[in-house]
């Protein structure tokens, strides 16, 4: 069995933290977006939503609050 961690307390996480020495856990960097083309996306989402907001359409990825909640319910 094995954990992973990509958010600490204090970051970045200190070289004398005692999480260094646990056995089996995997420490990353606290950085999950950053592949090569997440700007770039990010951007064409952006547009993509400018337009469809100012013609009154739906967007694209949108979390609706109420789905949220119901999610959390079950």
């Amino acid at each position: 069995a094995g954990a992973a961690i990509d958010v600490a307390s204090t970051e970045p996480l200190d070289a004398s933290s005692a999480l260094w020495e646990v056995p089996n856990l995997l420490i990353s960097a606290h950085c999950s977006t950053s592949s090569d083309n997440f700007w770039a996306n990010l951007h064409a989402l952006f547009r993509s939503n400018l337009r469809h907001y100012l013609a009154g359409e739906s967007l694209e990825n949108q979390v609706v609050l109420e789905d949220e909640i119901a999610l959390g319910e079950k």
